[in-house]
């Protein structure tokens, strides 16, 4: 789930191990809300992973976090 105080979600990515970002679609198919929830699927193979996520609202204001994963 990503969620903001003011302004509408515009765009979700993810980079896969510092890879290129790839845009992810909310569950709704919609980015037009304050709360939206994401359900990611990635198949990285086995070993540690690093996916780091960021969120842009439509002012461009952005938020990231990561998230390290044994596969």
């Amino acid at each position: 789930m990503a969620s903001t105080a003011l302004n509408n979600i515009a765009k979700a990515e993810y980079s896969l191990d510092g890879g290129e970002w790839t845009v992810v679609a909310p569950v709704t198919k919609l980015s037009d809300s304050l709360h939206l929830d994401y359900d990611l699927t990635i198949d990285a193979g086995p070993g540690e992973h690093t996916i780091a996520v960021r969120v842009q609202d439509e002012y461009e204001n952005l938020a990231t976090d990561k998230v390290v994963v044994r596969g």
